[in-house]
């Protein structure tokens, strides 16, 4: 006997290869708080991945965080100067939204030759698309000193060894606003999906005045 098989989606991500990987869908990223935002900071789930320093980058297996390689719909998501993730290490260091990505797959050894450009790991992300119904949501994050305790042991420094700076927060408020909205154009066919995520941050300023 013979079975045809006919799905209406098509396996951008093929669980079923022979590579070492782990997948992290749509559920765990929305329902697992993050810092930041940053979508990308799921991959530490996966064994063997560490942060690379103070970087921003992740070290695959010991090896420097410039080696892998970043992909978002199957496209090249590097930026050219020391083949980075596009939106750097510092600062808000993501381009696509948290509420972008419908899932993810992080890859650290085996993988297919198609996956040529790096030595490190590859990262593979598929985003969300529109569907029939109109759905959308909107969120906001506020950081602000009188939310936050001081560190233990920069407040004990401060108080018995005459630093004043170590009384405050490294940073003062920090905002992240935005938001996402999905729908139909045509019916079963044709669909668009919006997001928009603001980042404010202000920290503190050191000076010193001789006069």
């Amino acid at each position: 006997s013979t079975e045809v098989l006919v799905t209406s989606e098509s396996a951008v991500i093929d669980t079923q290869k022979i590579e070492v990987s782990q997948t992290v869908d749509q559920a765990l990223i929305s329902n697992l708080p993050v810092n930041g935002r940053n979508w990308s900071d799921f991959v530490l789930l996966t064994p063997n991945v560490v942060q690379d320093g103070g970087t921003g980058l992740v070290s695959f297996r010991g090896i420097s965080g410039l080696y892998n390689q970043n992909y978002v719909d199957g496209a090249n998501n590097n930026q050219m100067l020391f083949s980075e993730a596009r939106g750097r290490s510092s600062g808000a260091p993501y381009v696509y939204s948290l509420d972008s990505i419908k899932e993810f797959q992080t890859e650290t050894s085996n993988y297919s030759v198609e996956f040529g450009e790096a030595v490190g790991g590859q990262v593979n992300a598929i985003t969300r698309s529109g569907t029939n119904a109109i759905h959308g949501d909107a969120f906001y994050s506020l950081r602000y000193p009188t939310l936050n305790a001081l560190d233990p042991l920069s407040k004990y420094q401060a108080l018995h060894g005459g630093n004043p700076f170590l009384l405050t927060q490294p940073i003062h408020q920090q905002q992240q606003f935005g938001g996402s909205i999905g729908g139909p154009i045509i019916k079963d066919r044709l669909f668009y999906f919006f997001t928009y995520d603001g980042f404010r941050r202000v920290g503190r300023v050191l000076y010193n005045n001789t006069n």
